[in-house]
């Protein structure tokens, strides 16, 4: 580390580029560096915030925090530099500023914040740090945190370097894999078949949604679940309707499937060359066997409801005279909520439409259900695009929880077909036994209501390329180099094995060894959303160890290719 790198691991609210944020090696308080923050260059109304953070994946209620830090100033005017402590949410902030300004720099004052949470407004984590008025130069050094009386201290992994036996348990413990696509032989997946021989459901997560590998080997895995565990359907983190439209063309004429990709609403990241190879395997296969692999959704982001309405409506009208005139009920009465949610100042009115719509659906729902539909395949697709249609509602106008309800839209269709084994095909953050803000993901519901029965595998690298979005518009695709991982990333360490490619049991009980320690301890994850993202590649969502039973590494990856890309 030097003088001219940024500190890890530290959230900066950056003016445009307006101050610096560096790691300094001369002026400190003590040990061998202080963080330092350049506001030279900011306006006289503007401040400067750096955070570290902490309990960002904490399911555990925060009662009371004590940071304490030494921070130094020069070029100081006055109230010029404060200790902080802020929320996740950004909605309050806690501040203890300096008792004298105008010092020079080495002039180090000890602060200290206190705060005691509002059990009715609980806390899982915070932000602390520091903020800096304009014009100013400071440094900070020595904080000390403490969370309920607790000292904490500062993750290992900021520091940690793999020693000799760390990185000879890894050679030890990994299996290497021969091939991201499809081969004759499975030998090499033996150790995931095992880890999976019991599942019912299996989550394959990826780190970006335009990683080629990730998609490659998700392929060649749901081809050995399929012939060799007996699998028969995937789960695609995609909007259920879409889907059920999609699985139908699967099974007709496949020469149609990549214009289908392109035309029918899928998220765009899904509009790829690999995800058209992984429809086309699907086609080839069901064309040959009897028992069919079944192409589904499992996501509720269904845009106005449009896709879940059309499917209700057409079958109204065929079959049920009732259940069509409550879908027309159903348009009029979403196309007015969307119209006064856009509207500010309506925001009472919005909320009485939306109890209105939701009352529909229950009507809608005791319809489905008096129908004597005979047909369970027919009747649980007529339930699901009703249950579609309240999740996003909820979501958009109750603060309902995506995660919660894709692990409940698996859950339903486990329910209803209790014989199915489902491969969930998703990213990483979703697949993960992991909790965000005292928010539990996707993952962390289905471990919670099928323990054993579910197994979550991520997979992940060192760097290489992905495939996003300039931004969220989504009219620009393009590749971008992913950040090389770091010391205190679990891919800086999993990259120090002497194979590239290769399968991590994190069930073993061997991960248990003192060698092994590191696996349950905070680092980051690679995690890259559709849109590019920003400085760091890598998130915190949990200890390697409980977020996935098993991690696949690809030591460098390229971008998938995406039929919009520019």
């Amino acid at each position: 580390m030097n003088s001219k790198m940024s500190p890890r691991n530290w959230t900066v609210d950056n003016k445009e580029d307006k101050y610096t944020v560096r790691v300094d090696s001369t002026i400190k308080h003590s040990g061998r560096y202080a963080v330092k923050v350049d506001g030279t260059s900011l306006h006289d109304t503007e401040n400067a915030f750096v955070y570290n953070s902490y309990g960002a994946t904490s399911a555990t209620k925060i009662h009371t925090i004590n940071i304490s830090g030494w921070i130094s100033v020069a070029n100081a005017a006055d109230s010029a530099a404060a200790l902080i402590i802020q929320d996740l949410k950004g909605a309050k902030m806690i501040r203890t500023y300096l008792l004298k300004t105008g010092g020079s720099a080495n002039e180090w004052q000890k602060l200290d914040v206190n705060f005691t949470t509002n059990p009715a407004d609980p806390w899982y984590g915070f932000y602390y740090g520091f903020e800096i008025t304009s014009k100013t130069i400071a440094w900070l050094d020595d904080v000390a945190v403490k969370v309920d009386g607790k000292l904490i201290q500062d993750p290992l992994s900021m520091s940690f370097e793999p020693g000799k036996e760390n990185i000879a348990w890894l050679n030890a413990h990994i299996s290497p894999l021969k091939s991201t696509v499809i081969i004759p032989s499975h030998t090499d997946l033996e150790p995931i078949g095992k880890l999976c021989n019991n599942a019912k459901v299996v989550g394959i997560g990826e780190p970006t949604h335009g990683t080629k590998e990730a998609f490659q080997f998700k392929l060649r895995l749901l081809e050995y679940l399929v012939t060799q565990k007996g699998f028969n359907t995937i789960a695609l983190e995609e909007v259920i309707p879409t889907c059920d439209k999609m699985n139908a063309i699967l099974n007709n004429d496949a020469a149609t499937i990549k214009d289908s990709l392109l035309t029918l609403p899928f998220y765009k990241c899904w509009k790829t060359a690999e995800i058209d190879t992984m429809l086309m395997w699907v086609s080839n296969y069901n064309k040959v066997h009897k028992k069919k692999v079944k192409f589904i959704g499992m996501d509720m982001e269904d845009i106005k409801c449009q896709s879940s309405r059309k499917l209700l409506r057409a079958y109204g009208k065929r079959y049920n005279a009732a259940v069509y005139k409550q879908t027309l009920v159903l348009d009029a009465h979403i196309d007015s909520l969307l119209a006064s949610s856009i509207k500010d100042g309506q925001e009472a009115k919005t909320l009485k439409l939306a109890d209105s719509v939701k009352s529909i659906l229950t009507g809608m729902h005791h319809l489905i259900g008096s129908a004597g539909i005979r047909d369970k395949e027919q009747l649980f697709k007529l339930e699901t695009y009703e249950r579609v249609c309240r999740q996003w509602l909820k979501s958009r106008f109750y603060n309902g929880e995506r995660d919660e309800y894709m692990a409940a839209n698996v859950d339903f269709y486990i329910k209803n077909h209790p014989d199915d084994k489902v491969m969930v095909w998703a990213h990483d953050f979703h697949i993960a036994n992991a909790r965000t803000n005292g928010a539990k993901q996707m993952g962390a519901y289905l471990k919670d209501s099928m323990g054993n029965d579910y197994v979550a595998i991520g997979f992940t690298s060192a760097g290489g390329s992905y495939t996003a979005s300039e931004d969220y518009t989504q009219k620009k695709w393009q590749t971008y180099l992913l950040e090389t991982a770091y010391k205190g990333t679990y891919a800086y360490v999993l990259s120090k094995a002497n194979n590239s490619f290769y399968f991590l049991n994190l069930k073993d009980d061997e991960c248990r060894q003192k060698a092994a320690f590191w696996l349950n301890i905070p680092m980051k994850h690679l995690d890259v959303p559709y849109i590019q993202s920003g400085a760091d590649n890598y998130q915190f969502y949990g200890n390697l160890s409980s977020v996935f039973d098993g991690i696949v590494f690809c030591k460098t990856t390229s971008a998938s290719k995406n039929y919009l890309m520019n």
